[in-house]
């Protein structure tokens, strides 16, 4: 769900459904039942995604800037990458940009990000990081 002023990033809706059918054949009660549970989380729009690696002395070898809907695959680390910081920027309000940072290690595998589709929902996508 795409942001909207009226909310704040991993707020939580959640709506459940439940029925039951009760079924009598040849004077035996048969019944069915079944429930759904669906969670809508908000999150706001990422504008950009930076990936900086770094060396084992913390001097960025490498900053890589990726749109949303450029994001790739799969991305090689440097040789000489021991950690690397993704930073993903997005638009809390129409004038508000906030930054989250994260940090991995040369030994991750993957790394999720998102993007939004034209209906406004968020995508989880992956990207396989090799060395």
């Amino acid at each position: 769900m795409v942001n909207n002023e009226a909310y704040s990033e991993g707020s939580v809706f959640s709506q459940t459904l439940d029925a039951t059918t009760t079924i009598t054949e040849n004077g035996k009660a048969k019944k069915d039942s079944i429930s759904i549970k669906i969670s809508i989380n908000v999150m706001f729009a990422t504008v950009k995604t930076i990936i900086l690696q770094m060396d084992s002395d913390n001097v960025v070898i490498s900053r890589t800037e990726y749109r949303p809907e450029e994001m790739p695959g799969d991305f090689a680390l440097e040789t000489a990458t021991a950690y690397f910081i993704v930073e993903t920027y997005k638009m809390e309000n129409a004038e508000t940009i906030i930054v989250r940072r994260e940090i991995y290690g040369s030994d991750i595998e993957r790394i999720e990000t998102f993007f939004v589709r034209e209906d406004g929902v968020c995508v989880k996508s992956w990207i396989q990081i090799y060395q």
